[in-house]
């Protein structure tokens, strides 16, 4: 089975980093026990190896921080986050451009950044050196959808969730494949999947956002209006200016497209405008 073999490549992987990392470790320390003038060429290239590794680590772990605080708009410095985020991966990917996470923070960043090409190569080049990392994988097929190509991006959620099916990321994921089945107008497909993630996680406030608009596009308004009420209860600034912005600054033109025929649509007819006071209509230039 293709999903099993897959997955098992995946844990492997994962098995051979970290026994490697704690081989290296455990070796430096019996290095360390050592009286340091009789610590040969080699013994000094593996504790040089281990000291690198571990700043990496540190750096990887400030910058996934800052790029995570980023994406969930709980920074209150995003420029300056966005900077020093770039600065630490950029001299991660100096030391080890083998390094499939920072690869994949960077291409989250650069998501960010509304460099969406920029991101699309940085995940490509991750998926080359973790090929199944679930995590890479999908932020690759999100960046597949805002490039516009909902199509293309359905292929990676599907392996995500085959690859993972108990994986925390699951209801994110059965989310962003309802997404990408309603612009592709497949609204029976996106509204089951989007069920499917509404049952696993409620509190995702953008789940109810995208189930509400093919609702509504089929006319079962009561069910739209009550997805579309929810939401708004679990993200109050919802249809506002900032979350207009969000949009269009990480979207390109061709998946605004989309994005207004089928998920905009939906939300006006399920009465976006009348629920919200604090509502931001899209601007006239992306609406014909």
């Amino acid at each position: 089975m293709p999903g099993l073999s897959s997955a098992h490549d995946e844990l492997t992987g994962r098995l051979v980093r970290v026994l490697s990392t704690k081989l290296l470790e455990d070796v430096d320390r019996r290095i360390e026990r050592l009286d340091p003038s009789t610590w040969t060429a080699n013994d000094l290239v593996i504790r040089g190896h281990n000291r690198i590794a571990r700043t990496t680590d540190a750096k990887l772990g400030i910058a996934s921080a800052l790029v995570g605080n980023l994406l969930d708009e709980w920074s209150s410095e995003p420029v300056a986050d966005s900077l020093r985020a770039e600065q630490l991966l950029i001299q991660i990917l100096q030391e080890d451009i083998n390094n499939a996470l920072g690869h994949t923070y960077m291409g989250m960043l650069r998501r960010l950044q509304g460099r969406l090409n920029d991101a699309k190569s940085a995940f490509e080049v991750a998926i080359t050196r973790a090929p199944n990392s679930v995590a890479t994988i999908g932020q690759y097929a999100i960046t597949l959808l805002f490039l516009g190509d909902p199509a293309a991006a359905i292929p990676h959620i599907e392996r995500c969730l085959r690859l993972a099916p108990h994986d925390p990321n699951t209801p994110v994921n059965d989310a962003i494949l309802g997404l990408c089945k309603l612009l592709s107008g497949q609204l029976d497909e996106a509204t089951a999947c989007l069920r499917r993630a509404r049952a696993h996680n409620p509190r995702l406030f953008y789940t109810h956002v995208f189930l509400a608009a093919p609702f509504a596009l089929h006319d079962e308004l009561d069910e739209a209006v009550a997805a579309l009420r929810e939401a708004i209860s679990l993200r109050p600034q919802l249809g506002s200016q900032s979350d207009l912005d969000i949009v269009l600054r990480e979207s390109s033109p061709r998946y605004l497209r989309l994005w207004r025929k089928t998920v905009y649509a939906g939300l006006l007819k399920a009465g976006l405008p009348q629920l919200v006071p604090h509502f931001a209509p899209l601007p006239a230039e992306f609406l014909n």
